[in-house]
């Protein structure tokens, strides 16, 4: 994030995010970072279960 941030390119991470002690050292989207606009995450688990459940119930 620094890198882009030092020349002052916005960020949107796609299919990724940054979690755990990674997460604990950028903050949270805008926070330390102003041009990390965010990260757009699918709920794959969730998604799952509704294709599974579509299913079985069809």
């Amino acid at each position: 994030m620094k890198v882009p941030d030092a020349h002052g390119i916005k960020v949107l991470m796609l299919l990724n995010d940054i979690v755990g002690e990674d997460r604990a050292e950028t903050g949270e989207p805008g926070e330390k970072f102003p041009n990390w606009i965010g990260a757009i995450v699918p709920d794959n688990r969730r998604a799952a279960h509704g294709q599974c459940a579509g299913r079985l119930c069809a």
